[in-house]
């Protein structure tokens, strides 16, 4: 089942939380919990996959050219620490209030 250790570790890291959670705080907790990760990686992923295309790109280049690719990571940190800022304050600062309008007054 397990091709190679890194599987397993992969596996346990993905779900460990969850188990523990269940464990210790309750199927409920669990499920508000998974629930919230799931819908926190569909923004996640649509601004990532494509940074990670372009970084792909130019670390190679970088790599080729200069042995390392020391700037192509500074550029693409910057970029996802700005994206990060834009998105948490607002989010942080009003999304509790529109939580009972997208999902309905018990969350």
């Amino acid at each position: 089942m397990w091709s190679n250790p890194s599987t397993l570790m992969n596996f346990f890291s993905n779900y460990i939380l969850v188990i523990l959670l269940t464990r210790f705080y309750g199927i409920g907790v669990t499920g508000a919990f998974v629930f919230a990760s799931k819908f926190l990686e569909i923004p996640i992923s649509i601004v990532t996959s494509p940074l990670q295309d372009i970084f792909t790109q130019n670390a190679t280049e970088e790599i080729d050219r200069n042995g390392n690719a020391n700037l192509s990571f500074k550029q693409t940190f910057i970029v996802l620490l700005l994206i990060s800022i834009i998105f948490i304050i607002p989010t942080s600062l009003y999304f509790s209030r529109y939580i009972p309008f997208l999902f309905g007054n018990e969350w």
